[in-house]
């Protein structure tokens, strides 16, 4: 079979004929090759959990702020859904036995598993339990002052403390290496911060601080 020299082609054939190459050329290319998919935002990124307590959100959105360099140099900012977090959280609430009598028993379950974000963007499992100090009756009387201690699920050297009172929701977690804060950035505010206790200067007393004053029992 005769094949015309290319030269011997006329200018709209070699055209199409180069289109072709170039579209075979790049459906053989595997996807991501060209480049990473930078279309997904902080703002998509949610906790893998059925509950959906928290969600990241863009920390450039913090940059305006009259106090942002009250900040620490690194922190992940999130938005909490804080009704969602304390209805998780109830379910260690100890069950009432007689109506209107201060009789309590115990729950069957003695801790819940709760997704909190870490300061690398993201979320790991922590298996949380009730440890109120508070006496059945002043339980009552505050129901919105709870404190818990846990650890991570896959990890017993990570330690667990976390507060819920009005003000919102106060977490330390501390490994063998590092101590990490969650905490609102303001009283009652859905945005939170979570970041390293070392990324903040030891004069800022708001973020260097613990969010939870007691002590992580070992």
């Amino acid at each position: 079979m005769y094949l015309p020299e290319v030269n011997q082609l006329k200018p709209t054939v070699c055209k199409y004929l180069l289109m072709a190459f170039l579209f075979l050329g790049l459906t053989d290319c595997k996807p991501g090759a060209v480049g990473s998919d930078s279309s997904k935002t902080k703002a998509q990124v949610i906790s893998t959990d059925q509950y959906k307590i928290w969600q990241f959100i863009d920390t450039t959105s913090l940059t305006g702020r009259f106090d942002a360099k009250q900040l620490p140099q690194k922190y992940q900012t999130l938005i909490l859904n804080i009704k969602k977090a304390k209805i998780r959280l109830s379910n260690l609430e100890p069950k009432e036995k007689v109506p209107n009598q201060l009789k309590y028993e115990k729950t069957d379950a003695d801790h819940v598993l709760l997704q909190l974000p870490w300061n690398d963007g993201q979320f790991y499992t922590f298996q949380v339990k009730n440890s109120n100090i508070f006496s059945p009756e002043l339980a009552k009387k505050f129901p919105n002052i709870r404190s818990y201690s846990g650890e991570k699920a896959d990890d017993s050297s990570t330690h667990l403390r976390l507060d819920v009172n009005p003000s919102g929701l106060f977490a330390m977690i501390t490994t063998p290496s590092q101590t990490l804060f969650i905490r609102p950035m303001d009283n009652e505010s859905e945005i939170y911060l979570c970041y390293d206790k070392d990324d903040v200067d030891r004069n800022n007393k708001k973020y260097y601080e613990p969010p939870i004053k007691t002590r992580i029992n070992k």
